[in-house]
């Protein structure tokens, strides 16, 4: 996209699609959820038609941060050992995958 035509066209078409997904949205979904809190607990209640895929996803980021919530180790380290299990455990699987 190092035209700046293209890139244009690319950034139009973009606000289109989104323009397009909030026209069709449907508005009366808006505010279904209900967040109350005590003094023990968050309790978040959500209509059943929510996506529980993003619900776990969000349930798993939610229980990482309270995990490392006291942590003092550095992004340098964490990237570090990122790296480290993910050579290991592509050495370990890469059969699996390439044939």
């Amino acid at each position: 996209m190092n035209n700046p035509d293209c890139l244009t066209g690319f950034l139009i078409g973009a606000y289109v699609w989104i323009y397009a997904s909030w026209v069709n949205f449907d508005k009366n979904k808006l505010n279904k959820m209900i967040i109350e809190r005590t003094d023990k607990e968050i309790i978040i209640k959500l209509p059943n038609y929510i996506d529980t895929d993003g619900l776990e996803d969000f349930f798993d980021y939610l229980s990482y941060k309270e995990a490392t919530e006291n942590s003092k180790a550095k992004q340098e380290d964490v990237d570090k050992l990122v790296k480290e299990i993910k050579k290991d455990w592509w050495r370990k699987n890469r059969d699996k995958y390439i044939k």
